[in-house]
């Protein structure tokens, strides 16, 4: 029968533990007792500072079949090898100040990991990470290192920290045509990753993401953003996103997912970019604030793109049923996004762009459409209805009409009032301030009256 021992001292780490290893710079109290413990024959590994790793892994690879807890003290652990878990592992800290993973110099290895060929093809299944920081030491590890790299199954992450890696800081992914995914992340930081603070693969769908906090990731040549997102079915709800080459990248194949009551914060070029190889669809984007992106070149680049490549290049990937609802768009200081929206694909259908606050600040159109069935309205400082009154008058056969909207309207109807002397009109001249209506003759004195209604998109 296996045992499961409870100690009364509070800092060595989380009651009902199977096993607890002890940091070098522990306090001497606690690595004191501990020997004893040891000693005794308690399951405790004490390191020395080099290649804590080694007890690390022992203890995890000591648990029963069904796997169980290991419980890390506060302090730091240099890791030299990565460490690998296994089935219904939960390696628990003491919280992310507390207990540090700290990647030994040159050692160039994730510091957890666990691949297709370690053990189980089907990948590590409900594991438990918390409490915990990663740093990755990326000023001493030139080639490789990310904080964890997983092929993983119904897995928790809760309260970590992966700071400072020469590649990713957290990579989920699937190995092998069999597909890992159902994880949970809940108050994860990641900051200061070259890569992608958070990679997740297309192998790896159904996740549930609360309060995620990702800044200055994807910073590095070639790669695109703070969270690179490639799987179906990801929810993201709360937490904020800053000062990353991109925010969050939808990559091919992205689709049934959500993104709600997010900050998009100071990054570099977009807040979200929709960037497919393979058709996006069924997105919601809602409650967000993008503030102040775009921080590479102010009035560039957009607060979100729905478009198969950015710089102004487009594609023809299809991109449906995006819903862009509820949304914040502001300036930070002097900095402003270009646009609010892009859609540079000609494959973009039936997006939503409803209720929305459009702060001021944009030097063009707050959104520009391409694609088709589109829905644009209701979005406050960004007009996209607007309606009157238009009288051509005596010796004349055409009025200008000021429509106040926010960019030219792709539709303009026209409903005459009064015809007196003329029989037909039609509009001309539609242009992001004016349009004209024309009549086929001089209405003489009674004048010809119409009421308009012009709109941006075919909401």
């Amino acid at each position: 029968m296996t045992m499961t021992h409870t100690f009364p001292i509070p800092i060595l780490g989380v009651l009902g533990a199977s096993a607890f290893v002890v940091a070098y710079n522990a306090s001497a109290k606690i690595k004191t007792f501990a020997g004893v413990l040891q000693d005794a024959g308690y399951p405790i590994g004490l390191c020395d500072g080099t290649a804590d790793d080694v007890q690390i892994q022992a203890a995890i690879d000591a648990l029963p079949a069904g796997g169980g807890k290991v419980a890390l003290s506060e302090g730091t652990f240099n890791i030299a090898a990565r460490i690998v878990p296994v089935q219904s592992l939960s390696l628990w800290g003491q919280g992310k100040l507390a207990t540090v993973l700290k990647l030994a110099d040159t050692t160039n290895v994730d510091v957890i990991s666990y691949l297709s060929t370690d053990g189980d093809t089907t990948g590590v299944r409900y594991a438990d990470f918390r409490n915990f920081r990663i740093d990755g030491n990326k000023a001493n590890n030139s080639t490789a290192g990310s904080g964890m790299n997983l092929y993983s199954k119904q897995c928790i992450f809760k309260d970590i920290a992966i700071d400072n890696c020469r590649e990713y800081g957290i990579i989920l992914d699937g190995q092998g045509g069999d597909v890992g995914g159902g994880d949970s992340l809940s108050n994860v930081r990641l900051n200061d990753t070259e890569k992608a603070g958070l990679h997740v693969t297309a192998l790896h769908p159904d996740l549930y993401i609360s309060e995620l906090e990702v800044g200055r990731c994807g910073t590095g040549a070639n790669y695109y953003g703070g969270v690179e997102v490639n799987a179906s079915s990801l929810r993201f709800t709360g937490g904020n996103v800053f000062g990353c080459y991109n925010g969050l990248v939808f990559g091919g194949g992205a689709q049934h997912s959500g993104v709600v009551g997010m900050l998009f914060d100071t990054n570099n070029r977009l807040g979200i970019w929709f960037r497919p190889s393979n058709p996006n669809a069924d997105i919601h984007i809602v409650g967000n604030t993008f503030r102040g992106n775009s921080q590479e070149g102010t009035n560039v680049y957009p607060a979100i793109g729905i478009a198969q490549g950015w710089s102004g290049d487009s594609g023809t990937a299809a991109l449906e049923d995006i819903v862009i609802v509820g949304n914040t768009f502001a300036a930070f200081g002097a900095v402003n996004h270009k646009y609010c929206l892009v859609m540079e694909t000609t494959g973009a259908r039936r997006v939503v762009f409803v209720g929305n606050a459009v702060a001021g600040g944009f030097t063009t159109a707050a959104v520009l459409e391409s694609g088709s069935g589109h829905v644009i309205r209701n979005n406050s400082g960004y007009v996209t209805e607007n309606s009157g009154t238009a009288t051509v008058l005596n010796t004349t056969t055409t009025i200008v009409v000021a429509h106040g909207l926010a960019a030219a309207p792709t539709r303009v109807l026209v409903t005459a009032r009064l015809w007196s002397n003329a029989a037909k009109a039609w509009v001309t001249a539609i242009d992001a301030t004016n349009f004209t209506i024309n009549v086929d003759a001089d209405p003489g004195v009674g004048t010809a009256i119409f009421d308009w209604k012009a709109q941006v998109g075919e909401g």
